[in-house]
């Protein structure tokens, strides 16, 4: 008879109406009966610990009713309920910098910004910012969800870090096993030594992560300037800045093709970098010896530069 069964027997017998429906409820939502057995109050030390290790030997049906129901004496005994109270709530925010033993079972230490809810047998983590480290003892069925902006991961029993910055939400596993479910991109199991980072997911924190990467592979930047553009804000500032960051990729490269494409795009758009975009679209025209796009671009400058004048003068030549 398996642990649930035998706690649902001891109700019928021995528990009062209040109480059967206490423990029922938490059985039929699925939660281990072990964790509530740790909480028991008793004048022994390690009382709950001995009731745990009794419950978790494997015995014949008849001996195992026998022990569950013995133990229950025991305690009776002893003056201690055998039904726990609630998981003590959980609400704690996380400023600043700061270290917590939030229950038994978790600990958290923080530099940055978010917040701590839920209960100590579902503990739930708004993390906003900064560093974040938490150790939660395994194998005791506790149900640790941590939240940010761009990923959600799910917890039992691990030691890790969550990290937000620019770049996005970033996950380490230090030991143990979580899942990670980004809000964009992949969906990564994780283990010890292991780690993933969630994409932003607007394209103007997008435009603070490319320039927060610092030198990256050209392909890299063009596949996350394209996924950019394709999420919904973007538009005007941010949309031309992405096609920005996505041409001086191709400028290093010297890809001359891409880099006319995306400054067109951008002087369709506008934006702060026009006169410098503008210029680097004249030049290239002009090598091209197509004077009708250098003087389409240049028809309603009142201030040529050197370089746009140069190529004017090239074209009326």
């Amino acid at each position: 008879m398996s642990e649930r069964d035998a706690l649902k027997r001891l109700l019928d017998e021995k528990a009062g109406p209040e109480a059967q429906a206490r423990l029922r409820a938490r059985l039929e939502a699925g939660r281990s009966a072990a964790p509530l057995l740790k909480k028991l109050p008793g004048p022994q030390a390690g009382a709950a610990a001995r009731v745990r290790a009794r419950l978790a030997q494997p015995r014949p049906s008849r001996v195992w009713i026998g022990g569950v129901a013995m133990a229950a004496a025991a305690l009776v005994a002893l003056g201690v309920g055998l039904w726990p109270s609630e998981p003590a709530p959980l609400q704690q925010e996380l400023a600043a910098a700061g270290e917590l033993q939030a229950s038994d079972t978790l600990r958290l230490r923080w530099q940055g910004q978010g917040a701590l809810s839920g209960d100590e047998a579902a503990p739930r983590v708004q993390w906003d910012k900064g560093d974040l480290h938490l150790d939660l003892e395994p194998d005791q069925g506790v149900d640790l969800q941590v939240r940010t902006r761009e990923a959600s991961v799910a917890v039992l029993g691990t030691v890790f870090d969550v990290e937000r910055d620019a770049l996005g939400t970033r996950v380490s596993v230090e030991r143990g096993k979580v899942r990670v479910d980004c809000e964009r991109g992949a969906d990564p199991v994780l283990t010890a030594g292991q780690s993933h980072t969630c994409a932003p997911v607007s394209a103007a924190a997008m435009v603070g992560r490319l320039k927060a990467l610092g030198p990256v592979a050209r392909a890299q930047i063009d596949a996350e300037v394209q996924g950019a553009l394709e999420l919904p804000d973007a538009q005007g500032a941010v949309r031309s800045e992405l096609l920005a960051l996505r041409l001086e990729a191709a400028f290093r490269d010297q890809d001359w093709a891409a880099v006319q494409r995306d400054a067109l795009a951008y002087l369709e758009i506008g934006g702060p970098r026009q006169a410098e975009i503008r210029e680097i679209a004249v030049q290239l025209a002009g090598r091209d010896g197509d004077c009708e796009q250098v003087r389409t671009l240049t028809r309603h400058v009142d201030n040529p530069s050197a370089v746009e004048q140069s190529e004017i003068n090239a074209c009326e030549g």
